[in-house]
């Protein structure tokens, strides 16, 4: 029976790959086989990523990326594009979350968590298909 789990020769992006879980996800695509792009807003944390996926014998790119910009992302494809022919995967594992209690949530601050949350996804999934 075929492995099902075997990503070899795939490609993923895994946008918000310098936080908690979408380290863990490059990480898990990485053991897969996949070759991983990771994406975040800060290069320096994506650095140590990539190398751990570097160490599992994958091909792998660190780009930043603003994802409430549609240049940023469009950017960051163009980044990947250099270096690799095609998507087959892509996490949306950015977020932003403020913990606060609701009725003491400034409009702005939510503003910004939708943007980042909902608005940066949209952007990442449309810009995937551009290239699918």
């Amino acid at each position: 029976m075929a492995n099902l789990f075997d990503l070899t020769g795939k490609v993923a992006i895994v946008v918000g790959g310098a936080g908690g879980i979408g380290h863990a996800q490059a990480l898990g695509l990485a053991k897969a086989g996949a070759d991983v792009v990771v994406a975040s807003r800060k290069l320096e944390h994506l650095e140590p990523v990539a190398k751990e996926i570097q160490a599992e014998g994958r091909r792998s790119l660190d780009v930043p990326v603003e994802v409430t910009q549609e240049k940023s992302v469009v950017a960051m494809l163009d980044s990947f594009l250099k270096e690799f022919p095609h998507v087959d995967i892509l996490v949306n594992a950015h977020g932003l979350a403020i913990r606060k209690p609701a009725d003491t949530f400034p409009l702005d601050e939510w503003q910004q968590v939708m943007d980042v949350n909902t608005r940066g996804t949209f952007i990442c999934c449309q810009a995937r298909r551009v290239v699918a």
